[in-house]
């Protein structure tokens, strides 16, 4: 079965509610956008799903909102580049592929599903102690965590109203992040301290894609994006 027959399948009525559920379940599977168990943690906010019918639609209404909502800004997107590839502009902007291929709840909820997810993450972070590494490699890197670690504390202090400071750090520090990320899966193979930068960068790049939150004014909103009201 394909994404449109577990839909299909979640809203009809006439089939028991674990089935409908477990056909929910697919649907995630297929478009997760914060990846399967935060999406189906979310969802799960809503209502019980495995007993109340209307929980269940209006939680499959909110995905699908997402997902028409991400396929509009994938549809501006490739026309952009259309336009930028005539103009003889190769690359495309590294904010632009984070945004629109990253960790994102696009549509009119998206704001408070990464807000609270954002919580939630920073709280395991919190909870994962530093890995061990060479004193060098702690020192720039301990400096890069800490920097991010008070961006998104802030961030979540203020409801996701971050000042221009602390924006400006968040986003430049999230390209360390990745140069980590690259250092410790090729050539040091630490698996630890792969998936401990692994994890804050996508932390870091959830908050720089809630676009709904304001940044002291600075929101990075792509030009491209035209959206109605319901994504």
């Amino acid at each position: 079965m394909g994404f449109h027959s577990y839909v299909a399948a979640v809203a009809d009525r006439s089939l028991p509610m674990h089935r409908r559920r477990g056909a929910m379940a697919s649907v995630v599977h297929r478009y997760s956008p914060l990846g399967f168990h935060a999406t189906w943690s979310y969802l799960h906010t809503l209502g019980d799903l495995r007993k109340d019918e209307a929980a269940l639609e209006y939680a499959l209404d909110r995905l699908l909102t997402s997902r028409r909502a991400l396929l509009a800004d994938t549809a501006a997107f490739a026309a952009k580049r259309r336009v930028e590839k005539a103009q003889h502009r190769r690359r495309p902007q590294p904010d632009d592929l984070r945004y629109i291929g990253g960790i994102r709840w696009a549509g009119p909820d998206g704001h408070a599903v990464m807000f609270r997810e954002a919580g939630i993450r920073f709280a395991a972070h919190r909870a994962t102690p530093f890995p061990d590494m060479p004193q060098s490699d702690r020192a720039l890197f301990g400096y890069v965590v800490a920097t991010v670690e008070n961006s998104v504390s802030a961030y979540l202090e203020r409801d996701g109203d971050l000042d221009s400071t602390d924006w400006h750090k968040l986003h430049s520090k999230s390209a360390h992040l990745e140069d980590a990320t690259r250092l410790f899966g090729y050539p040091r193979y630490d698996a630890s301290a792969f998936r401990y930068f692994l994890e804050l960068q996508w932390l870091a790049a959830l908050v720089l894609n809630d676009h709904q939150a304001s940044y002291g004014g600075l929101a990075y909103r792509p030009p491209w994006e035209h959206r109605s009201p319901e994504g």
